[in-house]
């Protein structure tokens, strides 16, 4: 016991780093996500890690075989990514030195004053994202705030961990029909069958969609999904105790594009039933690479 919970906080923490926070940590990040994992195995959250923990953290698998992180050998080095998800926020302060970046200066007053400001029509998608994320981190991403936030070149949004209500799915509806990343994972209170369809009419464009823990979705909310979603390529219904069998194979045989699906927490989910959606997927649009299908619990972080 005591060792599965210094796994699973190594796995959150790792997950952190090389999602979010390896530039704040002071490590180097390659154009593709990479950073070393010697640098890593030195920094204060994962030195009291080994380098063979770190390692088994990356070789554990999902039952698609498939890991949250990646670990390559380049010019001799040992290298490590998270797979999916990632979004550094950038260093505060010049490299080597005690003096802040314009960059920061400008964005600290910006996000102290943020009702102050109309981001709407902003044209730079990367700084949009970066007050964004820095507001949530922050925890002062507040639904007053969120109409000076949320900008029509936003194209993926994550308000996990964050509470929202209707004015905020009505400034999705309003401002982002090109969105192609949503997460609104753990939003039950909000998110309804009737609540889903509604939004994913409003995004035809949308490719990932994370809706773990929205315990009150069934079926027909699947279904929705299924009809409007033409692009989505990976989803999250992790933790859906009304999703049964059924609506898992119409999703499966609807969604043409789908490579990832994400079912952990789900009782009417098994081994075989994760066997006969790959062959559905499979014979259905004549792919020669099978659906991946996540089922085990490490992989929700």
């Amino acid at each position: 016991m005591v060792e599965d919970l210094r796994s699973n906080k190594l796995g959150k923490r790792l997950s952190y780093v090389l999602r979010y926070g390896a530039v704040i940590e002071g490590l180097e990040v390659s154009g593709d996500g990479f950073v070393n994992l010697d640098d890593l195995l030195h920094i204060g959250l994962i030195k009291r890690h080994s380098r063979e923990e770190v390692i088994a953290e990356v070789n554990k698998k999902a039952v698609s075989g498939k890991s949250r992180f990646e670990l390559v050998c380049r010019d001799g080095r040992d290298m490590i990514r998270a797979s999916y998800g990632r979004n550094f926020r950038p260093a505060q302060k010049h490299h080597g030195g005690n003096v802040f970046r314009l960059l920061e200066i400008c964005m600290s007053y910006v996000c102290s004053h943020i009702k102050n400001f109309d981001l709407e029509d902003f044209p730079d998608s990367y700084i949009l994202n970066q007050i964004f994320y820095r507001l949530k981190f922050e925890k002062k991403l507040t639904n007053s705030a969120m109409p000076s936030v949320i900008g029509r070149v936003m194209d993926a949004v994550d308000f996990t961990g964050i509470y929202i209500t209707q004015k905020t799915l009505n400034l999705i509806y309003e401002r982002l029909p090109n969105l192609q990343a949503l997460s609104l994972k753990e939003c039950s209170y909000l998110i309804t069958d009737n609540v889903l369809c509604k939004l994913v009419k409003s995004l035809p464009l949308l490719k990932r969609l994370n809706i773990c823990a929205c315990e009150s979705v069934t079926d027909q909310g699947i279904q929705h999904i299924s009809k409007y979603l033409k692009n989505l390529v990976a989803l999250n219904i992790s933790y859906l105790p009304l999703v049964t069998e059924k609506g898992l194979k119409e999703l499966v045989s609807n969604c043409l594009n789908l490579g990832e699906l994400y079912v952990c927490g789900n009782s009417n989910v098994d081994q075989a039933l994760i066997g006969e959606l790959q062959v559905i997927q499979q014979s259905q649009h004549h792919s020669k690479s099978s659906l991946v299908i996540f089922a085990s619990c490490n992989t929700l972080e």
